[in-house]
């Protein structure tokens, strides 16, 4: 059992130390930020955001046509 919870918790640090690290959106926003002015950086992070909303919208119309298809998942 202790195993088991010390590899849950191996599992949890990995996955915290990673939640919290920037990605390269923030580093592209950032760099642009320093490199140019602060409006180009809002800019860019404006349009990151808009890319994640088109993708969550493909897949939020996706996932409502398999639902609606399906009569076990509709009902």
């Amino acid at each position: 059992m202790t195993e088991f919870l010390m590899s849950w918790g191996i599992l949890v640090g990995v996955m915290a130390v990673g939640l919290v690290s920037p990605g390269p959106d923030f580093v592209m926003a950032v760099k642009n930020s320093i490199q140019y002015s602060r409006r180009a950086g809002i800019l860019t992070a404006f349009g990151f955001s808009l890319a994640v909303a088109v993708h969550v919208s493909y897949c939020l119309m996706g996932l409502a046509t398999i639902i609606s298809q399906s009569i076990l998942l509709f009902n």
